[in-house]
């Protein structure tokens, strides 16, 4: 209209306020990863180490322990080592069996995650699907595979690498949803009962100088037995095994700051000229060797 200014009015200015989002669990270091199948008795004599690792069963059985339990998997089962639980896989005779495995640390794992056996649901065995999509994306496609070895060939900044990264926090925090309840109880077979027991015998009783009569008395059963059923379920002897747990704990001393004599006393060992033969005997390398690294 003539004679009228036009008022222009500037436009609302809305306040946002953000809602903070922070990482429950973040993946910051890859181990191995393998998809391999396992068949004719195959027994892997197990290990233990110092970050998580997850066995995803993609077809096939085979039989897992983890520290003291046994668990007999079929397709679709999900184990979780927390790190430092003993693992071993077993592979009965004329059984086959295809593992999908993956070990990694990071932070929030050791909070929120709970180790054990689960039966995956349809999203969870899509993501393992994805993970292998993405990894014969960067290596190209193989059947039985240990993609560990290509990782030094790849950027730590490659987007499948950033992908594979993010679908394993997808499945650790799928499996913190489902929560404890989630979980499967191990065989309660008499084998696998009497396995448990041996390992939680020598587990609980890791200060004393342990014979294998010791561990026998402790689980009620005979040597021969006792024997057999570690050496079904881990390939190994059980001696060997209970020496590796003691090196471990004289390693853990060791790094809390305990002198030789001192763990000599508190592990049971005759002199501390006798801890440092065994450490010797065990590792390859001395006390001062070891603590000198």
């Amino acid at each position: 209209m003539e004679g009228k200014t036009e008022i222009k009015i500037a436009p609302e200015i809305s306040v946002y306020k953000p809602v903070p989002v922070y990482s429950l669990v973040s993946i910051r270091n890859l181990y191995t990863i393998y998809h391999m199948t396992y068949a004719d008795g195959f027994v892997f004599p197990g290990e233990r180490h110092d970050f998580w690792e997850l066995a995803f069963v993609r077809s096939g059985e085979c039989t897992i322990t983890s520290e003291d339990r046994v668990y007999h998997c079929t397709r679709g089962d999900v184990i979780l080592h927390a790190p430092k639980w003993f693992h071993s896989i077993r592979v009965e005779e004329g059984a086959s069996c295809k593992l999908f495995t993956v070990s990694f640390d990071g932070m929030g794992l050791s909070t929120q995650v709970m180790g054990g056996h689960y039966r995956s649901t349809e999203e969870e065995e899509h993501t393992v699907g994805l993970i292998l999509k993405e990894l014969f994306t960067l290596f190209g496609e193989q059947d039985e595979t240990e993609f560990t070895r290509f990782f030094s060939s790849v950027s730590v900044d490659n987007v499948g690498l950033q992908i594979i990264k993010s679908l394993i926090e997808l499945i650790c925090l799928s499996l913190i949803r489902r929560g404890e309840d989630a979980r499967i109880s191990p065989s309660k077979d008499p084998t696998a009962s009497c396995y448990t027991r041996i390992m939680s015998f020598m587990r609980d009783n890791i200060d004393r100088n342990l014979t294998l009569n010791d561990i026998c008395l402790g689980v009620y059963e005979s040597p021969g037995k006792v024997k057999a059923i570690f050496h079904r379920f881990t390939g190994g002897g059980i001696m060997q095994h209970f020496n590796h747990l003691r090196v471990s704990r004289v390693i853990s001393l060791l790094s809390s700051g305990k002198s030789v004599k001192e763990i000599s006393q508190l592990l049971d060992f005759s002199s501390p000229y006798y801890l440092s033969y065994f450490f010797k005997r065990e590792t390859g390398m001395t006390i001062r060797e070891y603590k000198g690294r």
